[in-house]
C-alpha cells in the first residue's frame, strides 16, 4: 500500500475536486468526511467557506490532496477490492484528519493498481489554524495503517513500504539494495558509467520475470552468459570469472520465490505420462536431496535450488547408467569366453570321437 500526499498553497478546491470526479469510474464508493451536502458543487462551497476563516499566512497551505493506492489481487474481485480500499480510506482519515473536511473518489484506471483520490482541508471545521502534522506523526499514522491492513486485509497480498513491518530478511535485503545502489551512484557519478553490478542485477531480475520452466531459465542463462553456482548456504551467477552472489545483488528473495516457481512448475500433471517421459530418481538421490537444504541468506533455510538438484541427479543418473553398463559389458564378455571354451571341447570331443572310429575300423579289416 503506498500513500502519497502534496499540498497546495492556493485555494484551488473547485479545480481538484472536478479533477477527482471525471476520473472516478463510479460514484458507489465516494467517501464525505465531516461535510452536511452530498453533491460537488455544495461540497466546494462547504471547503470554500471553511478556508476563509484560515489566518492569513505566506505561503501558508489550503488544503492536501492525497492518494491511497494498493496492487490488484487477481485472486479477489474488483467489487471486492474496491469495498475494502474504501474502509482503509475511511480508517486513515479517521486517523490522520478526525476534524477537517475531506472529500474522495475511487479511480481503477490502472491495470495494476486501485487508486482513491482525497482532497483534505488544511483547517479542522470553523477553525482558523491549520493542522498541522510533525513528520513523525504523519509517518507513524502511515506505518499504523500499513500494519493493520497487513493484518487485518491479509488477502489483499500487499508488500509492505514502511521499514518496522518488514520482516528482518526483508530489511537485510533492503539494505544490501541500499549497499549496492549507493555504491553504483558513486561510480556513475565519477565515471559517468553505470556499474556492471548494476547490469547484472537487471539481466538477472529480466531472466527471473520471462522464465516460465528450467529450460527457459536454463536457456537464458547461457544466452547471456551466467553459470548458477552455489556455495553452501548463498548461491549466485558466475559471468566471466566473477562471481555475484543474489543477496549481494539484493536479490535474495527473489531468487527464492523463483525457485519455488520453477519447483512447481516441475509438479506432474493429471494427465498419464508414457514411460519414456517419466524420470526416474535413484532413492540414495532422492534422500540426499532432501537432507542437503542451503541458506540463500543467514537468517533463512530455504530447500536447494532446484536448478542445481536437476543437475545432481541428472549427473547421478547418467553416473549409475555408465556403471550398469559397464557391469554388462563385463558379463558379456564373461558369456563370450565360457561360449568359446564349450566351443573348443566340442571340437576336442569330436577329434577323440573320429579318432576311435577309425581304429576300430581298422580292427575289423
Amino acid at each position: 500500500m503506498i500513500i502519497k500526499s502534496m499540498s497546495r498553497k492556493k485555494a484551488t478546491f473547485a479545480q481538484l475536486i472536478d479533477y477527482i470526479s471525471a476520473g472516478a469510474t463510479s460514484e458507489r464508493f465516494t467517501f464525505r468526511h465531516n461535510t452536511y451536502t452530498q453533491n460537488t458543487d455544495g461540497i466546494k462551497r462547504e471547503f470554500v467557506e471553511n478556508a476563509r476563516l484560515l489566518r492569513q499566512r505566506k505561503n501558508g497551505v489550503f488544503l492536501y490532496h492525497e492518494i491511497l493506492s494498493i496492487k490488484r489481487n487477481p485472486r479477489l474481485t474488483l467489487e471486492e477490492q474496491q469495498a475494502k480500499l474504501a474502509e482503509i480510506v475511511r480508517l486513515y482519515i479517521e486517523a490522520r484528519a478526525p476534524r477537517q473536511l475531506a472529500f474522495g473518489m475511487m479511480h481503477n484506471d490502472h491495470p495494476e493498481h486501485l487508486h482513491f483520490h482525497l482532497v483534505i482541508s488544511s483547517n479542522s471545521v470553523g477553525s482558523q489554524e491549520r493542522e498541522r502534522l510533525s513528520k513523525k506523526q504523519f509517518s507513524d499514522i502511515q506505518t499504523h495503517l500499513e500494519r493493520y491492513v497487513l493484518e487485518r486485509y491479509a488477502e489483499l497480498n500487499q508488500q509492505a513500504v514502511f521499514r518496522d513491518n518488514l520482516t528482518p530478511e526483508q530489511r537485510e535485503a533492503q539494505k544490501q539494495k541500499a549497499r549496492v545502489s549507493q555504491k553504483g551512484a558513486e561510480l556513475k557519478r565519477r565515471t559517468g558509467k553505470t556499474p556492471a553490478r548494476d547490469q547484472v542485477k537487471e539481466t538477472i531480475e529480466q531472466i527471473f520475470s520471462h522464465s516460465r520452466t528450467p529450460q527457459d531459465f536454463t536457456e537464458s542463462m547461457n544466452k547471456a552468459g551466467f553459470t548458477l553456482y552455489q556455495r553452501g548456504q548463498y548461491a549466485g551467477i558466475e559471468q566471466d570469472g566473477k562471481k555475484y552472489r543474489f543477496a549481494t545483488l539484493g536479490l535474495a528473495e527473489h531468487w527464492v520465490r523463483f525457485d519455488a516457481k520453477m519447483r512447481e512448475s516441475m509438479k506432474p500433471q493429471n494427465t498419464p505420462q508414457s514411460d519414456a517421459e517419466s524420470v526416474q530418481v535413484h532413492p540414495e538421490t532422492s534422500q540426499r536431496t532432501q537432507q542437503n537444504t542451503a541458506q540463500d541468506t543467514p537468517t533463512e533455510r530455504v530447500e536447494k535450488p532446484v536448478i542445481v538438484e536437476q543437475v545432481a541427479e541428472t549427473f547421478d543418473s547418467l553416473k549409475e547408467e555408465v556403471q550398469h553398463l559397464s557391469g554388462f559389458h563385463e558379463v558379456e564378455q564373461e558369456r563370450e569366453r565360457r561360449l568359446k571354451e564349450m566351443r573348443a571341447k566340442r571340437e576336442q570331443q569330436a577329434k577323440h570321437q573320429n579318432s576311435d572310429e577309425d581304429s576300430h575300423t581298422h580292427r575289423q579289416r
